[in-house]
């Protein structure tokens, strides 16, 4: 017991004696000798410069090592009671690739490169007082003002692409062109390469229209039913390869590198009412189609079995003229047609007389106030 008190003992004696020499302690002025040379003057401080002058900017290995460097502020028991303390001159200059940044409170290099930032951005330690530094941090200014105006343009010119695909959508929603659909207004009824030609027939030149070596009968029983699976109306054209206006119409009405669509019929050809008397106001309506060679003699002796060569015959003409455009609603071997043979009129346009024998078949209504244009028969 007796020698822990004497350690306490000893311990309080010795803090007190230690705080008495502290107390007792006087601050001695600083060394007033001569001025330090600027950081820069150091001895091979300049070929250290040039030297990482060469590096990427980006390298931490810029940054000089200041380890060794002479101290600029003095430690504060090594300045002058009572007295301000005492810095460099304020000052920038540049060297190589740095500059070399003065004012009252520290003096460092600082890369070039690293005045992208903006000024405002940099430490309050770093903020420069001097003219030069602050010169050098003002020519970085207008190439951060310049971005900027570049964001915002290309912010301004999205907002407008924005604003025309929005004014583009509205239009298409409430137009009825836009709506319709591009695709063909025809769609052949049957592929010919599905037929077997009759033996030894060898009529047919190759990719022809009108197959006289097909059986007519069998074209029109396919034809039927992909017209009725797909609730098309189906459009019978009778004719034969060496007529010349069946040539004619082919290329105006179903040329396969300008096909009449669906949206020039739907929406020129039908009134307002017809187009919304459709499914799907008419954006999907397309007319199946089979080409029939009437001059065939199985060819002929079908188009009298449906009636067509009748109505041939009430136009005017003994037979069936080609090309003799008719229209059936498929399974009900009821066909219609508008052609006529020098007596009467007709539709001007081939258009206007798909539209009438629609209008017959009960695929549209019947509405006067859509004008058609009517012609005298040749």
């Amino acid at each position: 017991m007796r020698r822990n008190g004497g350690k306490h003992a000893a311990t309080t004696i010795f803090h007190q004696k230690a705080d008495q020499a502290l107390k007792r302690r006087v601050v001695r002025p600083r060394d007033e000798g001569p001025p330090l040379p600027r950081l820069y003057d150091q001895a091979g401080l300049r070929h250290r410069l040039e030297m990482m002058a060469e590096r990427r900017r980006w390298h931490v290995q810029m940054r000089p090592h200041l380890r060794d460097a002479q101290t600029v502020i003095a430690r504060l028991n090594q300045q002058t009671q009572n007295r301000d303390p005492a810095g460099m001159a304020e000052g920038g200059e540049r060297k190589g690739s740095f500059v070399i940044c003065h004012n009252t409170y520290i003096s460092s290099f600082i890369d070039i490169s690293s005045f992208a930032m903006a000024f405002s951005d940099l430490p309050d330690i770093l903020r420069l007082n001097t003219f030069s530094c602050s010169a050098l941090i003002e020519t970085r200014k207008p190439r951060i003002a310049a971005r900027n105006r570049d964001r915002e343009s290309l912010m301004k010119m999205n907002f407008l692409s924005g604003l025309m695909l929005a004014a583009t959508l509205m239009v298409s929603a409430c137009s009825g062109a836009t709506n319709s659909s591009d695709k063909p207004l025809f769609v052949s009824a049957i592929d010919y390469a599905d037929f077997t030609p009759a033996a030894g027939c060898t009529a047919d030149v190759p990719d022809a229209t009108y197959r006289a070596c097909l059986d007519p009968r069998a074209l029109y029983a396919a034809a039927v039913e992909s017209a009725e699976a797909a609730d098309n109306p189906l459009m019978v054209i009778w004719g034969f390869e060496e007529c010349p206006y069946c040539k004619k119409f082919a290329a105006e009405e179903m040329n396969p590198d300008n096909p009449r669509t669906i949206a020039d019929f739907v929406t020129n050809t039908l009134s307002d009412s017809q187009r919304e008397s459709l499914p799907n106001a008419g954006k999907d309506f397309q007319i199946s189609y089979v080409h029939i060679h009437v001059r065939a003699p199985e060819g002929a002796s079908l188009a009298e079995a449906l009636g067509v060569t009748d109505i041939a015959r009430d136009r005017g003409w003994h037979r069936v003229w080609s090309p003799f455009v008719s229209f059936t609603r498929p399974g009900s071997n009821t066909f219609v047609a508008q052609t006529q043979f020098q007596q009467g009129e007709k539709p001007c346009n081939y258009v206007d007389d798909f539209a009438i024998s629609l209008e017959q078949l009960g695929y549209i209504p019947a509405d006067n106030s859509k004008v058609r244009k009517m012609c005298a028969a040749a």
